[in-house]
């Protein structure tokens, strides 16, 4: 179950402040366009995040809730200071040429650079491990050094092939990077020791938890040598204008992302391998770093891989109709999604494994296999010929229809509590797969039980799970709207006024949309124990019921 208490204060406050110099210029030469450009941010922010403030107390499930037996506490010691002000600056610098070769050949070429200075604090407040499981205490005013080398090219070719002009090919690459560090530093910076001292304990007395006598602080840091994050991006299309004004295109476009930023604690304990290769930790162990609780490392060292096939087909407003369509065939593959709980849909920020990328490896939370979506306009004619009563009424309607459709999100089958005991202070584990347990056969569509919790089984104790992150696929989503929409023409003193009768039905179908299932299947207390009841039921929905509007726009 969720935890008893707020995760922050009722008192959190953030400001940012930003400095922004830019040029840019563009000399045309010829057959050359060259753009020149130089781009400089400041940025100011202030960031007081009181996490754990007030303490927070987490159960494993409703029964241990009831019984007041919380699993794990974490508390703010009194005297800490979370108000941070924090400063950094951004350059950036480019350079572009788009040469046409030829009347049907155009290429495009540039180089951009870019670097971020590593933020620093008003107060000397930063707080860092250049060594994180080897340092016995952390360092004051060093944070983290970032790289100075972040070039990104750029390039791109349009060419037509044939004399008519009816077809394009079009293509491009280029690398792009993210320098900016300070997101990533605010959500750790202000909870650091000295300045800031948090505790992790375990199996605390409820309302009477003693702290014990030698406390060991926790704290959250990023990566001291820190990798900006890089997307590499590519596309391909080819664009082939067709008879009655209508426009097909079909284009890959794909992506590689490396440096990206995890999160999760890596001051786990060390792992006894197994003779089958299985790693157990132990129970009662010590973390790596004694010196230590909960370490919450942002490190850049997650990648991400992006496929799509991506087709349209539209036809531009000709004889009163117009329309489009358009469907994505894609996959998203990565190791993480976001660094905080807010950022993540299906699974959940922080790593699984302190040691290995892979075990985390799969779908992103934002990935969608299959996305449709389609409008059409049309005008109905002005039936000169017909009765008068008839043109009134029918003639000059503007008739919409908009259609998506998309398959659903996967999402993260859960233990609540930390059943591998790795100490992560969040839920990452997952379980096993029962043996013989048809993947195929796990969902079951329904609201009360969207999927079937008893395919899974809780492994060993002090081990992961073998289902992987994301390896289920949420509820789809498919909705149709209607509009209407018809000008009228009225005099009102001696003015005419235009007047426009709109009706809209939204979800025409009254489609139930349903939302993502509740995920944590076991509470993780003991290893016989059945799944929890409220796995795989649903308690929401992503769109709203059918819904009628009728308006009267006036405009004079």
């Amino acid at each position: 179950m969720p935890a008893f208490g707020s995760l922050v204060s009722p008192y959190t406050h953030a400001r940012q402040r930003l400095l922004a110099l830019a040029d840019d210029v563009a000399i045309s030469r010829g057959s050359h366009l060259l753009k020149l450009g130089a781009l400089m941010e400041h940025f100011d922010a202030l960031v007081d995040f009181q996490i754990f403030w007030p303490g927070r107390y987490s159960f494993a499930d409703i029964g241990q809730f009831l019984r007041a037996r919380p699993s794990v506490l974490s508390l703010a010691l009194p005297g800490s200071e979370s108000l941070r002000q924090l400063s950094t600056t951004q350059l950036g610098v480019y350079a572009q040429d788009d040469v046409k070769l030829s009347p049907r050949l155009t290429l495009n070429a540039g180089l951009r650079w870019e670097f971020a200075t590593a933020p620093t604090e008003t107060g000397d407040r930063l707080v860092g491990l250049q060594d994180p499981l080897g340092d016995s205490t952390p360092t004051v005013g060093t944070l983290l050094r970032t790289e100075k080398l972040n070039l990104a090219p750029r390039l791109g070719i349009a060419w037509t092939p044939s004399p008519d002009g009816r077809t394009v090919v079009r293509g491009g690459a280029g690398v792009f990077y993210d320098i900016n560090t300070l997101p990533f530093v605010a959500q750790t910076v202000g909870t650091n020791p000295p300045f800031y001292n948090q505790v992790t304990i375990r199996n605390p007395v409820f309302r009477n938890a003693n702290l014990p006598p030698a406390t060991v602080l926790s704290l959250g840091v990023p990566q001291y040598d820190w990798q900006t994050p890089r997307l590499v991006h590519f596309n391909a299309a080819v664009e082939r204008e067709l008879p009655g004004q209508v426009v097909l295109s079909t284009a890959y476009a794909g992506s590689r992302g490396s440096n990206l930023v995890r999160a999760g604690d890596i001051n786990a304990p060390v792992a006894d391998l197994q003779p089958d290769g299985t790693r157990v930790f132990g129970s009662g162990r010590p973390r790596r770093n004694p010196s230590f609780g909960a370490i919450d490392y942002r490190s850049p060292d997650g990648h991400s891989r992006y496929d799509a096939l991506q087709l349209k087909i539209a036809r531009r407003f000709d004889r009163a109709l117009q329309f489009q369509a358009s469907y994505t065939l894609s996959r998203t593959i990565d190791e993480s999604q976001g660094t905080v709980p807010t950022e993540s849909n299906g699974s959940v920020t922080h790593r699984m494994d302190p040691d290995f990328n892979e075990t985390d490896r799969g779908p992103a939370d934002f990935d969608r296999r299959h996305n449709l979506t389609a409008y059409a306009v049309w005008r109905t004619p002005a039936l000169a010929d017909a009765p008068a009563p008839v043109r009134a009424i029918a003639r000059d309607w503007t008739i919409s229809a908009l259609l998506a459709a998309r398959s659903g999100n996967p999402f993260t089958v859960g233990i609540q509590e930390n059943y591998s005991r790795t100490l992560a202070r969040v839920s990452v584990d997952r379980p096993n797969l029962r043996s013989g347990v048809d993947p195929g056969a796990i969902i079951l569509g329904a609201a009360d039980r969207y999927f079937d919790p008893s395919a899974f089984e809780l492994q060993a104790p002090g081990t992961f799970g073998n289902v992987g992150r994301n390896s289920l696929t949420g509820p789809g989503l498919a909705t149709v709207d209607l509009a209407f929409a018809k000008p009228l023409r009225t005099r009102w003193r001696s003015h005419e006024a235009q007047l426009q009768f709109r009706l809209d039905v939204f979800n025409v179908f009254d489609r139930v949309n349903l939302g993502m299932p509740q995920r944590i299947v076991f509470a993780g207390v003991r290893q016989d124990e059945a799944p929890i009841g409220s796995a795989g039921r649903i308690t929401s929905t992503t769109t709203g019921p059918r819904e009628v509007q009728l308006s009267l726009r006036a405009a004079w």
